[in-house]
Formats: C-alpha cells, sequence, structure tokens
C-alpha cells in the first residue's frame, strides 16, 4: 500500500472508470462508500507525484479507514479480457437471450465494476423488461449505490414476475425494511419464508418487521421459532432482548436469560487523556529542500504540459488488409489507404464518424469511433494508440518481451486480437514494427519489458485453434466463421467450426450447410457423423444406400455408404471398389486400412497406406496410422525410410507425423534416440505440458524403468490436467501385478464424466478378482445402463457394452470381439483383455496367457492395456 513520510514515498494519483457502493467495509467493518477504480502508483516528493510506478485496480477502497485491495492493472485487464469479452460476444450474438445477460451482468459484478454492470442490467431490461432475475440485479445494483428509491421499483417488478420466487420475495423484503416500508416487508417476507421455510434469515427479519410493526405476539412467535430450528442462539443477547420487549409488550414472565439480555451495566470510567502533542524538529537543509524543490517543480510543468497534449490528441493507426487500396474519410477528411504499411493520423478524444470506400467509390462500410479523453494524471502516464483495421481484415499479435542478463531469465508474452474494427492499445513500446532480438539490460537488474504490436502471420482458422486450445470457445466460433467468410469450402474452417457449436442439433444444422454449399468427401462424412450423433443413424444408412444405387459409377459413393456399414467384412468389398473407380480417393484407402487392422491383417493394410502417404490431400492420421501397421506387420525399417521421405516434403511441423516416428524409435527399442526427440519437446512445449507428460510416461513404461515411472505417476495425481491419465496407468500397473484392491481403487477420487468406460470396466474386474463380486456386478451394472440407451448408434459404446456383459457372463466372446472389431481397432486389444480376464477368473490359466499375449500384439500404439497384458501372460 502507498505510503509517505514527511511528504516522500509513495501515493495514488489518477482515477478512472470508478464504481462506489454503500457496503461494509471488509477492514474496518464500517457501513461507508467503497470504491473501485484504475489508478497509478507514483514516488512522490512534498507530494508531489514526480515518478510513475505500476498501475493498479483498487478493490472496496474504504471512505472511512482507506484500505482496499488492489491487482495489477495489467493482470486485471487480462482476467477482465478472458472472462468478461466471451459473455459480452454471447450477448451481442443472442440479445434476447436472458440468460447469457445475466451471465454478463454478474461477471461486471463480480469484477466490481459496478458502473458497467449497471449498464448492461439496464440494455437487458430495455429488451426485457419483465425478466425476474435481470431486474433483481438491477435492483441490487442501485440498492448499492445508494438509490434505494430507485431500487425499489425493480425489485418489485421482480417479485411481480417471479411470485413463487422465495429468493427474489426475501430479497424484497429485506429492501423494505431498510427503507422503512415494514408493513409491506411483513407481507413479502411471509411470503418467502412460506415458500423456503429453512431460511432462517427471512424469518429473523419477519420478527425484526412485526417487531417495528408492534405486532408484539406474531414478532414472539418469529423469534421462538428461530429458537427452536437454532438452540444455539438461546445466548444471542439481541435476540432474547427483542423477546423480553415482545413479552412486556403483552405482559407475559420473563425468562432468566431475557432478565439478564436486557439489563445495562454503566460503564466505570472511560477517562480520556489528554494527549500532549510532541515536539517536532526543525528541518535541517531548508535551503536545498527549496532548490530541490524549485527543480523537481520544473520537472512537473514539464510533465503537464505533455500530458495535456496527450489530453488533447492520440495516435490512430490505419491498416488495411484487403488486397485492394481503399479511400478512407474521416471526419470530412479523405485519404487514400493502399494495402500495406499502416497510415497514421492525429485525432481528438470525441466521436468520429469513418467511412472506408473502395477505388470506384462506392461505400464499403461505415464506423462510429469513440476514443475517450483521459484524465491529467492517465494522460501523463499513459501511451495509448488506436487501430482502425479495415473489414477486421488483419489479425494482430501483442508481444510483451521481457529482456535480461541471462537467457534463462527471459521471458515472453503473446496475446492475439482480431475480429475488432477499432481497438485502443496502451504501452506499446514497438508500434507496427519488430521488436529488437537483443537489448543492453545492466547486469542485476530486473527484467527490462518491451511491448511490440504487428499484424500476425496466421489466419484466422489457426487463430480459432489458438483461442480453442486456450478454452475460448464462442471467440473459436467466430475465428472460424470469419474463415469461412474468406474462404467458404475451406475444410479445415469448417472440421473445426463443427467441433466447438453447443449442441448437436447446431452441428448437424452447420454439418448440412457445409454440404448444400460445397459437396465433397468431407463435408458428407461431416454430414454423416452429425446426423448418427442425433441418433438418425437408420436413416443415414438408407439415404446413403439409394446414394450408391443410383450412382454406382461414383467410388465415393461406396466408399461413404460403407463407412456406415457396421461390419469389416461388409464394408472392406466397398471401400476397395471405391478406390478400383477412384484410385486417388485416400478417404477410401485409409477407412479400408483400418478395417484391416481391426481384422488383424496389418501387413495388407501396411501395403494399401503406402501409397497413400504421397497423395497431396491425404489426411494428417495416415501417417500414424501407417507407422501403427508397420509395428503389427514387424515392418518397423521400412516405416522408418518411407516416413522420411514424407517428412523432408513438408515445410511445417506435421504432430500426427512426428508421433508416428516416436512409435517406431519405441517398437525398434531406440530409448536414446527417443530421449532426444522427448528433450527437444519438452524445450519447445515445457515439462509441465500434458502431452510431454504422457510421452515421458510412455517411455519408461516402454524402457521398464519401474523406479522413474513410479516417481512420475506420483507427480501426476496431484496435476489436475493428467490426474486422469495417471490414475488409469496406475490401474494398469496394479492390474498387471495381480494387486487387485489397488486396481479397483486407482480411479477413486475422479468425478465419473472423468473416468473411461473401458477403465470403470477393468476396475470391476479387479473387484471381482479380489473377491468382492457384489461390488463388481454393481459397477458392471451401472455401465451398462448408462451405455445400453447409445449403443444403437455408437459402435465405441456398443463395444463397451458387449465387454461389460462378458464379465456378468451376459453374452459370447465371438460377440465382444465382432463389436470392438465394428468400433475399430484401436477397441480390440481392450476386448481381448476382457477376455483374458474372464479366462482367468474362470481358472482357464493358460487360455488367458494367449488371450493376455493377442491384447500385447494387438496394442499397436504401444499403450494401455498392452503394458497390463504382456505382465499377465507371463
Amino acid at each position: 500500500m502507498p505510503a509517505t513520510v514527511n511528504g516522500i514515498g509513495t501515493r495514488y494519483a489518477g482515477r478512472k472508470d470508478a464504481s462506489v457502493v454503500q457496503a461494509t467495509c471488509p477492514f474496518c467493518k464500517r457501513f461507508t462508500k467503497l470504491s473501485s477504480y484504475e489508478t497509478r502508483e507514483w514516488f512522490c516528493f512534498v507530494y508531489i507525484p514526480l515518478i510513475p510506478l505500476r498501475k493498479f485496480r483498487i478493490l472496496n477502497d474504504c471512505a472511512v479507514c482507506r484500505r482496499h485491495h488492489r491487482l495489477p492493472l495489467t493482470e486485471f485487464r487480462s482476467r477482465l479480457e478472458n472472462e468478461i469479452a466471451p459473455l459480452r460476444a454471447a450477448v451481442d450474438r443472442a440479445p434476447s437471450d436472458a440468460e447469457a445477460r445475466v451471465r454478463l451482468v454478474e461477471g461486471l459484478f463480480g469484477f466490481q465494476m459496478y458502473t458497467e454492470a449497471e449498464n448492461a442490467a439496464r440494455d437487458g431490461l430495455g429488451r426485457m423488461p419483465g425478466n425476474p432475475r435481470l431486474n433483481r440485479l438491477m435492483a441490487h445494483l442501485l440498492a448499492l449505490r445508494g438509490d434505494l428509491a430507485g431500487a425499489t421499483p425493480f425489485y418489485r417488478q421482480a417479485a411481480a414476475a417471479a411470485p413463487d420466487d422465495a429468493e427474489i420475495r426475501f430479497a424484497l423484503g429485506r429492501h423494505l425494511i431498510a427503507c422503512g416500508e415494514t408493513a409491506e416487508a411483513v407481507r413479502e417476507l411471509t411470503e418467502a419464508w412460506r415458500r423456503d421455510a429453512g431460511n432462517t434469515q427471512a424469518l429473523h427479519l419477519l420478527g425484526e418487521a412485526l417487531f417495528a410493526e408492534k405486532r408484539w405476539n406474531e414478532a414472539l412467535d418469529a423469534y421462538q421459532q428461530i429458537l427452536a430450528r437454532h438452540p444455539e442462539m438461546a445466548s444471542d443477547r439481541d435476540l432474547l432482548r427483542q423477546m423480553k420487549a415482545c413479552k412486556e409488550a403483552l405482559g407475559f414472565p420473563l425468562t432468566d436469560a431475557e432478565r439478564k439480555a436486557g439489563r445495562r451495566w454503566w460503564p466505570f470510567g472511560d477517562r480520556k487523556r489528554l494527549s500532549t502533542p510532541r515536539a517536532t524538529s526543525g528541518m535541517d537543509g531548508r535551503r536545498v529542500a527549496a532548490l530541490l524543490g524549485i527543480a523537481l517543480g520544473g520537472i512537473v510543468i514539464v510533465g503537464l504540459g505533455i500530458a495535456l497534449w496527450k489530453q488533447r490528441y492520440a495516435d490512430v493507426w490505419f491498416d488495411n488488409g484487403l488486397s485492394q487500396p481503399v479511400r478512407v474519410t474521416l471526419n470530412g477528411e479523405s485519404f487514400p489507404l493502399p494495402p500495406g504499411a499502416p497510415v497514421k493520423k492525429r485525432v481528438q478524444p470525441g466521436e468520429h464518424t469513418i467511412v472506408v470506400a473502395d477505388a470506384q467509390g462506392r461505400e464499403m462500410e461505415r464506423y462510429k469511433a469513440s476514443m475517450r479523453k483521459l484524465d491529467l494524471f492517465d494522460a501523463l502516464t499513459t501511451d495509448r494508440l488506436f487501430v482502425y483495421d479495415v473489414a477486421e481484415a488483419h489479425i494482430y499479435q501483442r508481444e510483451e518481451i521481457g529482456y535480461a542478463v541471462s537467457e534463462a531469465d527471459r521471458t515472453y508474452r503473446q496475446s492475439f486480437i482480431a475480429l475488432r474494427r477499432f481497438f485502443e492499445q496502451q504501452d506499446v513500446d514497438y508500434v507496427f514494427e519488430a521488436a529488437p532480438e537483443t537489448m543492453e539490460v545492466e547486469s542485476g537488474s530486473s527484467t527490462t519489458v518491451r511491448v511490440a504490436l504487428n499484424v500476425a502471420k496466421l489466419d484466422a482458422n489457426r487463430l480459432g485453434v489458438i483461442w480453442f486450445n486456450e478454452g475460448k470457445t464462442q471467440d473459436a466460433a467466430r475465428a472460424f466463421r470469419r474463415a469461412l467468410a474468406a474462404e467458404p469450402c475451406s475444410v479445415p474452417a469448417h472440421g473445426n467450426l463443427l467441433q466447438v457449436l453447443p449442441s448437436r442439433e447446431e452441428t448437424a444444422a452447420e454439418a448440412r450447410k457445409w454440404l448444400t454449399e460445397c459437396p465433397g468427401v468431407e463435408s458428407h462424412r461431416a454430414y454423416q457423423q452429425a446426423r448418427i450423433a442425433l441418433g438418425q443413424r437408420g436413416a443415414v444408412l438408407a439415404e446413403y444406400q439409394a446414394r450408391l444405387a443410383a450412382h454406382p459409377e461414383v467410388g465415393a459413393n461406396h466408399y461413404l455408404y460403407g463407412r456406415l456399414v457396421d461390419d469389416p467384412e461388409r464394408s472392406m468389398p466397398l471401400y476397395r471398389q471405391a478406390i478400383e473407380l477412384d484410385p486417388s480417393l485416400s478417404w477410401g484407402r485409409l477407412a479400408l486400412a483400418y478395417d484391416m487392422l481391426a481384422l488383424e491383417r496389418d501387413a495388407e493394410a501396411l501395403e494399401i497406406l503406402e501409397p497413400t502417404l504421397r497423395m497431396p490431400d491425404r489426411d494428417t492420421t495416415v501417417t500414424e496410422l501407417y507407422a501403427m501397421a508397420a509395428i503389427g506387420a514387424g515392418a518397423i525399417d521400412r516405416a522408418r525410410g518411407a516416413l522420411d521421405e514424407v517428412e523432408k516434403a513438408l515445410r511445417d511441423e506435421d504432430a500426427q507425423l512426428w508421433h508416428a516416428r516416436w512409435l517406431l524409435l519405441l517398437a525398434g527399442g531406440e530409448f536414446e534416440a527417443a530421449e532426444k526427440r522427448l528433450k527437444a519437446r519438452e524445450l519447445a512445449y515445457g515439462e509441465r505440458n500434458p502431452d510431454v507428460w504422457a510421452l515421458r510416461a510412455q517411455l519408461l513404461r516402454v524402457q521398464g524403468d519401474a523406479s522413474g515411472l513410479k516417481r512420475i505417476l506420483t507427480e501426476g495425481r496431484l496435476r489436475p490436467d493428467v490426474a486422469g491419465l495417471a490414475r488409469t496407468l496406475l490401474q494398469e500397473q496394479a492390474l498387471g501385478a495381480g494387486q487387485w484392491q489397488e486396481a479397483a481403487a486407482a480411479l477413486d477420487g475422479l468425478k465419473p464424466e472423468e473416468i473411461s468406460y473401458p477403465d470403470r470396466v477393468l476396475a470391476a474386474w479387479g473387484l471381482q478378482m479380489a473377491g468382492d463380486r457384489k461390488g463388481a456386478d454393481e459397477r458392471l451394472a451401472a455401465v451398462e445402463a448408462e451405455l445400453e440407451p447409445a449403443a444403437a448408434n455408437d459402435a465405441q459404446a456398443a463395444a463397451q457394452l458387449a465387454m461389460a456383459r462378458h464379465l456378468r457372463r451376459r453374452t459370447t466372446a465371438e460377440a465382444v470381439l465382432a463389436a470392438a472389431r465394428r468400433s475399430g481397432f484401436h477397441t480390440v486389444p481392450h476386448a481381448y483383455f476382457v477376455l483374458a480376464a474372464e479366462r482367468e477368473a474362470a481358472g482357464d490359466a493358460a487360455g488367458a496367457r494367449l488371450l493376455y499375449e493377442k491384447a500385447r500384439r494387438r496394442s499397436l500404439d504401444l499403450d494401455v492395456p498392452g503394458f497390463a497384458a504382456a505382465a499377465r501372460a507371463r
């Protein structure tokens, strides 16, 4: 907190975006004004701010004791952007969505931005005046700001719109007591308590309102009910005094506790001592101080001149990301804006109309830009600029680079700004120019941070992926739609958009739109998947069967129908026919290889996939599938050479190719090369990256490093981002070692949705082997009940359902294996493991070992349950 001694120290100066409420101070407990605002801390001399320090967001600054909380402004704005921007975007997308507006108001309220919250609530009520939650939030905000009279109509409107909402009726009753309208408060609190008998606070306030209305009998009854519900309040002096007053008014006898609570003890001798003023010593060096004051005063005058200039003017950069030149008109002044370097204009704060026209003079867009005027102190300390992005065509990156003497201490932070026509940036050192690679930093000094703002070298689709990985799903959807506006048939953008839509219905509608506008194999695949997710598998199968019958000469029709057939033996001829008719159909080759791997025909899958590696339009998953086929066929050296050729032809890193090379190294026992590859990954992504952690665990498992694996799994259980995988690997270890109770308990502590169905099935088997057949049966029955509704349309669910039933001896081994093959080759090792587990439980050790060995061999991805199977096969 700021502090000064003899006028020298630190203090705040400047104040903006203030929100003031009437509330109880968390420090001094007084009911007073609490303010939240942005300010800057300064070093001051004789109370004159001279050297600007950091900016802060002040939270709940008490008008009495002046104590408060604070956050660095950059951190506050980062949190605000991450949490509030998606809420604003949701309101912009659906202005009539009351829930979205409520979340926005509550989010602003949580950041103590009461003025903005009130504006958002008023805007919502302008569209939905009868919404009870918005009315209640508006009333609460007004009451906090001390406008009790203004809050009352909103509380009444909320209660009228939701008469059965006990919480709203309680809030209205409490407010009426604060306004002194106790008669009406009695009615509202009575209704609130009748609808929610567990709300003791409503009962207490009802007693207070009845007491104020001198309805002694009813008030006494309310107080007695409070005591009956909460016996611990029998010693509460305030409650006992109220009861005493009621009984005295009614002429009822008092209890000893009530008499004692009503006594007042006169304070003995609150003597006030007169304080003697302390002598102050004269200040030495008065002349030196005066000269320093004059010099510093000159600095202040210069600073004020700079601040006045920055108050009156700001730089606006006009940026044209289109391929054609345009003409911009700013407040009547027209100037050309060609593609390339942005054009800077100096503009006064206020409202400005910006019109953009093409080369023929046709208006393209019109925008009203608002630039707020800074107060004097903020103008002195804030370096701001504005950017106008024509047609929102560019994506910008803000880089915050921390230079340091040691390379290890250097920091870097990057954020992206996009889909904003006009925006403000502060404290940028390099505007539309690259920051230097190095900078002189004094030895021993802290990191020197510089900020650069430039056009980012990425498209809207890539930006959407970045935002999606950061958890900004709604922003990601906007970015994908922008990518599609520029390239309507972009397969990656369409596929990514379908992944982020919030409901299956929206996904199906978007997939149908994609298919209508851009018919192709990829859009057909997306359309099929979306309708299957809605439970329409039968209708889709009939539609594509008719399509094939109408045009059997089209290879894609054979492929599209084949991928809906849930039996590899039936779909493989369709894929072969598709490839024969269209040899360049990479999707047909990929699907045929999947079926061959599911049927354990690895060498044939390898032959089918090898030509696919050289196809330009192949899916990126081909390389990883090819590596797994090579592992199954024992052709690791051959696969390594083929993937070397693929890597030479690539310009950018391919994640699937990287993992394919990784699997080949592990399968070939080249652990030193794998360690080097993993070290490079750790340097690029950090040791704490979840994917890096999983790769490290996989390497330790393949190496058989038990101590290293134990260490990493112990650490992983405590990390939320990898806790689920760590527990799955612990379960696999326990199953391989025959530690049945530990295997069943390995997943304890995780939420049900965090546990996969294969893990739940194996945990139940662990209980079964430990002798707890009842517990195992209960778990398997729960898995069956959850999977049965989805099994008809989801091959994966059907396979897991068959495994659970087999452990309960309710289906055959042949049915389990068939269901697993329909689900895909990744499910086959789990099926073999469950079949082996059932044989082991039945006492057939030899049969179990054979099946465990099959599970190990079919774990082509070197993952669960291959290591447990290998241990049980010994």
